[in-house]
């Protein structure tokens, strides 16, 4: 399902964007570095240094979630895009899952997300690349610190497509809940994935 509006701006030559607040209250929002739709989208970057996070007060599964991409493309590949959190209120309004690439029909190959810290009342869903019809290899999640209970990291995930060669490494790990996966893929191979 497409969404119902988009706003669209170019910036000519600049691949490195900086998230500081969120401030749609939408149910499902969605931030993006790059994104093409008949294009490949290669080498954007999205920090994200969040002061502010606007939503509704209780959060509900799969609704209020504001996903953060590094890199999106419909028809081709996302191929090298990147995340870089490093910060969020203590409390935040809503979900957040973030994504280094994403690619609908093609694959989504090379990208990553590196997180500062996971701490308490941040419950994410963390994709280092992510493809629906195509592949996901090579993709990367590098967390520094997670010591609280998350939903899903994965390096990366394809839901029809192979994804192989992903990586999830977590540096300091306490008390933590969730799915941690190297690779995953629902209907084909998942191979030299690591952990």
């Amino acid at each position: 399902k497409e969404a119902d509006k988009i706003n669209v701006g170019k910036i000519s030559g600049k691949k490195t964007f900086t998230l500081d607040k969120i401030t749609n209250t939408d149910d499902q929002v969605s931030y993006v570095a790059g994104a093409n739709k008949d294009s490949d989208t290669k080498g954007y970057t999205l920090e994200v240094v969040l002061n502010s996070v606007k939503g509704t007060v209780k959060q509900q599964p799969n609704r209020n979630i504001a996903h953060l991409i590094g890199g999106l493309s419909i028809n081709k590949s996302a191929t090298d895009n990147h995340i870089k959190f490093t910060k969020i209120p203590d409390n935040p309004g809503r979900s957040v899952s973030l994504y280094g690439g994403v690619s609908i029909y093609s694959n989504a190959d090379k990208n990553s997300v590196n997180v500062d810290n996971i701490k308490e009342n941040f419950h994410p869903e963390i994709y280092g690349g992510y493809s629906l019809n195509g592949q996901a290899n090579e993709n990367k999640v590098t967390i520094k610190s997670l010591k609280t209970g998350f939903k899903l990291i994965v390096g990366g995930k394809s839901e029809r497509g192979d994804a192989n060669s992903n990586n999830t490494s977590v540096n300091d790990l306490e008390f933590a809940s969730g799915e941690l996966a190297g690779g995953f893929a629902y209907q084909a191979d998942a191979k030299n994935n690591k952990v």
